[in-house]
This record gives C-alpha cells, sequence and structure tokens, in this order.
C-alpha cells in the first residue's frame, strides 16, 4: 500500500484554479475532527476536490498580487507532503508561536499532546505561484468529476 505522502504527490494540479476552499472547525473537544476543502478546476475541464481530514494546523501564505498576475488566483504550481518529524515539529512550533497564546507551566499545552502523536499526521503542501496552503492532516482525499455542459435552447 502506498504511503499518504506518494499518494497525494502523484496528483496532478498543475495550472488548476481554485474555485473555493471550505474551512470547517471542530464542533467540539473529541467530537467532530477539523476539516479543509479546496475545489479546483482543471485545465481538462473538470472539477477536482481535495479535502483533508482530522487537521491539525493550518497555514496559508498568499501574495495577491502575485496571484492576480497569473491569471487570477489560485492557480496551482504543485503539491508536496513530508510526514519527517522535524519538519512537522518546525510547522507546528511555528504556528503556536503565532498564535499569541501562553500557557502556564504547570499546564500542558495542545502542542505537547499534538507531538504525542506526531507519527499519524502527514505535512500536505499545495503550492500557488505566489502562496502555499500547508495542512498537518491525518488524511486526505482526491476526487474528479466531469464539468457538465448546459444550454440553453
Amino acid at each position: 500500500m502506498a504511503s499518504p505522502v506518494k499518494k497525494f504527490q502523484k496528483i496532478n494540479l498543475h495550472d488548476a484554479t481554485i474555485e473555493d476552499i471550505e474551512i470547517t472547525p471542530p464542533t467540539e473537544i473529541n467530537g467532530k475532527k477539523a476539516e479543509i476543502t479546496l475545489l479546483f478546476q482543471t485545465e481538462r475541464e473538470v472539477f477536482a476536490s481535495l479535502r483533508f481530514a482530522d487537521c491539525k494546523n493550518i497555514q496559508f501564505l498568499a501574495d495577491f498580487d502575485l496571484l492576480r498576475d497569473n491569471a487570477g488566483f489560485g492557480n496551482t504550481s504543485h503539491l508536496a507532503a513530508t510526514r519527517k518529524p522535524m519538519q512537522l515539529i518546525k510547522l507546528i512550533n511555528k504556528i503556536e508561536k503565532a498564535s499569541n497564546i501562553e500557557y502556564d507551566e504547570a499546564m500542558k499545552s495542545p502542542v505537547d499532546k499534538k507531538l504525542e502523536k506526531l507519527g499519524k499526521y502527514t505535512c500536505f503542501e499545495v503550492y500557488f505561484f505566489g502562496g502555499v496552503l500547508r495542512v498537518i492532516a491525518k488524511k486526505f482525499k482526491y476526487t474528479e468529476e466531469e464539468k457538465e455542459t448546459y444550454s440553453a435552447e
């Protein structure tokens, strides 16, 4: 069975355009997990959906001037993924630092709990011309469907 990293990197979304990004936050502790869904329109005239499940972190960086100059927002460059612990730890710590939250020394932070389960997660990266979306999640699902055509008589 192929690893999530290899499966993810086989997806070809080069020059696909993002049509929508949906973030569903967790509803309660130990309840529904966070999900992120990206909808694309590909050059092959199909709609593609990329859904990340059981998300722990998200980082989205974009230079809208660069994206605008590249035929509209969200043209995808390539996908990448890693399960290397040091890369995941670096990203988790970077996001924690940016969150501007401090925990009492006696209190265990959510980051500590996350690091204990690190081996179950992958950092998925969607690179745009002018930005990147990084998601630390347990799994992903990719689907495609043909674009329907409509005509008026």
